[in-house]
């Protein structure tokens, strides 16, 4: 009798059952070492032994290369890689951060500005200076407003009250090209009732905002009579505001007197010499203003280059 039917007559099971009983065969045994086992290298014919396809040098004696690129070229292109993704990651981080700042920020309250600042209300530097600049014009316009007499306060070159009270139609024009003119002087001349004094302030107005200065209004009859009236030796007040005024109006220079120690002349001479604008009135003709002033303030005051001279015809109505 054999082995085998011996054990299947005791009981036992056989050596095919046994192997169908235990949970990983041989087969599968030698399947899993076929799987786990290293792939050999390949044959040395099936290494790539062309030239880089990018810088095209051929590969060295012992350099194992399988794509189509040497291993230098291959690092480039990786480091090229991993610097344009950390380009991408730094801009997706400065949009983010942009973002939030624009979320915290506010437009600028500057007229048609569209620069942020950081909170409402606020200006950006450049709108902040223009801001102030026109503060400060607009006080200097404010402050010579408020030293013009009462009546003329409200003279302005676009104004309904100026063309009611200068009937000359061409008159505003002119004065409004004097404003632009190149010369020291503007001089008003009229009769009496033509609305020299009201022309006279409404130039006034408009070279005070443009120089952002001080501007005063004297008339000629108490600049005459200053120095005689003033302790001895002190240089009157009115003197000296009508020698430094950025912008002067010198109103109705016919009315001043001859007296001694007048200070007309001096403030018409001081202030051309150093091209302080003023705007003078007068019924007074050149000839007569020679005649009164001297050669030098009527060249001052009339001579073409040096002032602009507005003539008005007489009419009725304000001076």
């Amino acid at each position: 009798m054999s082995a085998v039917a011996m054990m299947t007559e005791r009981g036992h099971p056989t050596p095919e059952e046994l192997d169908e009983e235990l949970p990983f065969g041989p087969a599968e045994d030698e399947g899993e070492e076929r799987e786990l086992a290293p792939s050999p290298p390949p044959a040395r014919e099936a290494v790539n032994r062309a030239p880089c396809v990018k810088c095209g040098t051929p590969p060295r004696p012992r350099e194992y290369r399988i794509g189509d690129k040497c291993d230098r070229c291959s690092s480039a292109e990786e480091q090229e890689k991993r610097d344009r993704e950390f380009a991408e990651h730094v801009a997706r981080l400065d949009a983010r951060a942009e973002e939030e700042r624009l979320a915290r920020v506010h437009p600028c309250a500057g007229d048609r500005c569209v620069e942020l600042v950081g909170g409402p209300g606020q200006r950006c530097n450049v709108c902040a200076e223009k801001h102030r600049e026109e503060r400060e014009r607009l006080g200097h316009l404010h402050g010579f407003v408020s030293r013009v007499p009462a009546m003329y306060r409200d003279n302005d070159l676009d104004g309904a009250e100026l063309a009611a009270r200068v009937k000359d139609p061409t008159a505003i024009e002119r004065a409004r090209a004097a404003c632009n003119a190149d010369t020291w002087c503007v001089t008003i001349v009229g009769a009496a009732g033509a609305g020299k004094t009201s022309l006279a302030v409404a130039v006034a107005r408009r070279k005070v905002y443009a120089r952002s200065g001080r501007g005063q209004f004297v008339p000629a009859r108490d600049l005459a009579f200053a120095r005689s009236r003033a302790p001895l030796g002190a240089e009157p007040v009115t003197v000296e505001v009508a020698l430094e005024a950025s912008v002067l109006v010198l109103d109705d220079l016919d009315l001043a007197p001859e007296v001694h120690g007048s200070a007309v002349v001096d403030v018409i001479h001081a202030r051309h010499r150093e091209n302080l604008p003023t705007i003078v009135t007068t019924t007074l003709t050149p000839a007569e203003t020679a005649q009164r002033f001297g050669d030098g303030s009527a060249r001052r005051l009339f001579e073409r280059g040096m002032a602009t001279v507005i003539e008005l015809r007489s009419s009725k109505g304000a001076k």
